[in-house]
């Protein structure tokens, strides 16, 4: 079998390629647009409905895990309770903590009592004390575990009161609270709560 191979010209070759159709790549970015168009509406349902659905699956405001209020209305009293601070179980309780002795001291100061070693925790940036009593007490933060520190400064608690009496405090720090009454008030001592 004799073939015979003939020689094309390279112009010949360029238009032929020319007339095939070619690829319109404007046609193509369009496709991709309107596709994405009309996805588009259902990712934002589906969004929707995950957010919708979110206090079902029992998430909770992220203020509520930060909210700190120092007054003790019922309002703040709640949200702190949502909090883990200021809710029982209490990180520590005292009674009669400074007891009254008699004869009064001359110099009018105040009877006071330490708590044992106390060290702060994740679920308050304060130490915090609420007085119990129908009477004021008077209460400091001695930091470490010596019972011969001075007080950081002290702060009068009337009935009923959250107050704190340190604040900004590091967790995992080591106190001690320094509790009491003043000699001229006359009570039992002072009782009450602290949350750290």
């Amino acid at each position: 079998m004799n073939t015979t191979l003939t020689r094309t010209p390279t112009t010949a070759v360029a238009h032929a390629a020319a007339a095939l159709p070619r690829h319109d790549t404007t046609i193509r970015s369009t496709r991709v647009t309107a596709r994405t168009r009309r996805r588009m509406p259902l990712l934002l349902i589906i969004a929707a409905a995950t957010a919708a659905s979110l206090p079902l699956m029992g998430a909770t405001p992220a203020q509520a895990a930060i909210y700190r209020d120092p007054s003790a209305d019922s309002r703040a009293r709640a949200a702190l309770a949502a909090s883990g601070c200021r809710a029982a179980p209490y990180s520590f309780s005292f009674s009669g903590y400074g007891s009254v002795m008699f004869p009064e001291h001359p110099d009018k100061g105040w009877s006071r009592s330490f708590s044992p070693v106390l060290k702060t925790t994740t679920q308050c940036k304060d130490i915090q004390i609420w007085n119990t009593n129908n009477w004021r007490i008077r209460a400091c933060v001695s930091f470490g575990t010596s019972t011969y520190v001075k007080c950081n400064y002290t702060t009068d608690l009337i009935a009923g009161q959250w107050k704190n009496v340190a604040t900004n405090v590091k967790d995992g720090t080591k106190f001690r609270l320094v509790i009491g009454v003043m000699y001229e008030d006359h009570v039992p001592g002072a009782s009450g709560k602290a949350e750290f």
